[in-house]
């Protein structure tokens, strides 16, 4: 009786480690998706807030100073 309940046992370990591997991949790949959807709502907020920046200086069409500008936020500067 000791032998059959020694392969349920395992058995039964042996099951709950496959159910756990298969939960953290499911949970890491969840967390994946979420951070590539995070990083790219960033970009376009990022994006966004750079165009806001910039357009009085295309609607008055200044073009030098629109330039420069541009060249420092590609530097990481503020204006």
């Amino acid at each position: 009786m000791g032998f059959i309940f020694r392969v349920r046992l395992s058995s039964f370990f042996a099951g709950a480690a496959a159910a756990s591997v298969a939960g953290f991949y499911f949970l890491y790949k969840d967390h994946v998706l979420t951070q590539q959807d995070i990083s790219q709502r960033a970009a376009l907020i990022y994006q966004l807030v750079l165009l806001v920046q910039l357009l009085p200086f295309v609607v008055h069409g200044e073009t030098t100073r629109l330039k420069l500008h541009v060249s420092l936020l590609m530097n990481g500067l503020s204006f």
